[in-house]
């Protein structure tokens, strides 16, 4: 178990599917917004955690500093908001120093949903220090720029950290960041709920129990932030909360691969060696067969997949249902840590523009 969690790679957030909204007014069009700052984990990192490890993670048998062999749904999606936002952390290293015209991506691999990572390693970042860099940008002002588009895809790193955590933690730390970036000016927020977790390779390879008990989890958490979701709405009706179902898509592809184009949706492509030191082989399986496997590595989906969750996610900004339902978000890097011993606003602050 030791060895293993040594050599699991960051995470995967599967994928997703239209959901609805709370209150808001019908999204007229993708080009309602001129403006995108992304936070999250390895789903969505399109480069951050690359270029603050100097280029060495993730390893050379990923695309470009991508956890998958193409590029992430959070670079398709922005593009097809005709975006392009710059990357959190510079080719350099370094943070970046001011707000683009596009916006960021925040999005860090390995991320929990609190000021840790899944590596425990106090040098990276969580979720939380994501949103204190937005904030911070803004030197004290809120946003003002109606046009732009929050989103926010996070926790399962901290479900493949402790498989049978209790919810209230991540769902809680998730509620406080959504009100913070509402708070700092964000007006509209997508956010996800986590898919089926233990339907992922890892979880699979640890047997039924584990795989049953990890499935249970996510349900209750998606239940709970459902919940939490719309009392944060009520308190803060000003906010255009864009409910974004992961689990239903993630669940569509796993129930009808042929329809997605895919032939394997529960092995990884890769080949995995859990013989230190190494971790994967420095090969996906062969290019024919690539985008018919669901699983890249043993937690992330293929640029195929990711795909498919920026259509949905367009889909769900474009034509938002008109009710109130919801389940929510997921991304990341994990491992099943301690799973085995576990079993039996400042609503006056003064207003920034920023260019368009």
């Amino acid at each position: 178990m030791n060895n293993l969690i040594k050599q699991v790679s960051p995470l995967f957030v599967g994928s997703a599917i239209a959901l609805s909204t709370f209150s808001v007014q019908p999204v007229m069009g993708a080009t309602l917004y001129n403006q995108i700052f992304i936070f999250g984990d390895s789903l969505s990192d399109a480069g951050n955690l690359f270029n603050l490890t100097g280029g060495t993670n993730p390893p050379p048998v990923f695309f470009d500093g991508r956890f998958s062999n193409g590029s992430v749904w959070s670079e398709y999606f922005a593009e097809d908001l005709g975006l392009a936002p710059e990357l959190w952390i510079q080719d350099s290293g370094e943070l970046i120093t001011s707000i683009p015209r596009n916006g960021i991506n925040f999005a860090f691999a390995g991320a929990k949903t609190d000021d840790t990572h899944i590596t425990n390693n106090d040098q990276l970042f969580g979720l939380h220090q994501q949103v204190n860099s937005f904030i911070g940008l803004l030197g004290g002002n809120t946003l003002n720029n109606p046009q732009a588009l929050g989103v926010l895809m996070a926790g399962a790193n901290d479900y493949f950290g402790d498989p049978l955590l209790n919810p209230q933690t991540p769902v809680e730390n998730l509620v406080k960041e959504i009100d913070r970036l509402s708070g700092a000016g964000l007006t509209n927020i997508l956010v996800s709920n986590l898919p089926d977790l233990g339907k992922t390779p890892l979880a699979l390879s640890f047997g039924e129990p584990v795989s049953a008990g990890l499935t249970n989890s996510i349900r209750l958490h998606n239940d709970l932030l459902k919940k939490e979701l719309k009392k944060l709405n009520q308190a803060n009706p000003e906010t255009n909360l864009i409910l974004f179902d992961f689990y239903s898509l993630f669940n569509d592809i796993l129930d009808n691969p042929n329809k997605f184009g895919f032939i394997n949706v529960t092995d990884s492509c890769i080949d995995l060696n859990l013989t230190p030191p190494n971790s994967i082989s420095q090969d996906f399986c062969s290019e024919d067969l690539q985008d018919q496997f669901l699983f890249v590595d043993n937690q992330h989906p293929n640029t195929k997949a990711h795909r498919f969750i920026a259509d949905k996610a367009l889909q769900t900004v474009s034509t938002p249902e008109p009710t109130t339902i919801l389940p929510l978000g997921f991304l990341g890097m994990g491992l099943l840590t301690n799973l085995i011993s576990k079993r039996p606003s400042n609503k006056n602050k003064e207003k920034m523009t920023v260019a368009k």
